[in-house]
């Protein structure tokens, strides 16, 4: 629940299909990382785009190396499957330490 803002000023939405190298996820990140009043990062992932996993991975170990400096923000990985893949391996992870996950149909 403490995600639930209706305070605009708080969220930055960035679309990684946007991504054409890793220092434009990481000029986005540390924006985000030391910008006084976004608290909230959504990060949309098309799974279905070569190498979204990989780019959701570097972005997950990016946050991890700075999580001292993330202290009060949250951040939301919007992995978007497409529909042929539902009888496949989806994302293949642990969620460890501070990372929980939710599914949504």
């Amino acid at each position: 629940q403490n995600m639930v803002t209706f305070d605009i000023e708080q969220l930055t939405v960035f679309h990684l299909s946007q991504l054409r190298n890793e220092s434009i996820l990481c000029r986005v990140l540390d924006s985000w990382i030391h910008h006084k009043t976004k608290n909230i990062l959504l990060l949309i992932v098309e799974m279905g785009l070569p190498n979204a996993i990989d780019w959701t991975n570097f972005a997950r170990l990016y946050i991890e190396q700075t999580d001292n400096q993330c202290e009060n923000k949250k951040i939301v990985f919007l992995l978007h499957y497409p529909a042929s893949w539902l009888h496949q391996s989806m994302y293949p992870t642990l969620f460890l330490e501070n990372w929980n996950h939710i599914f949504l149909d």
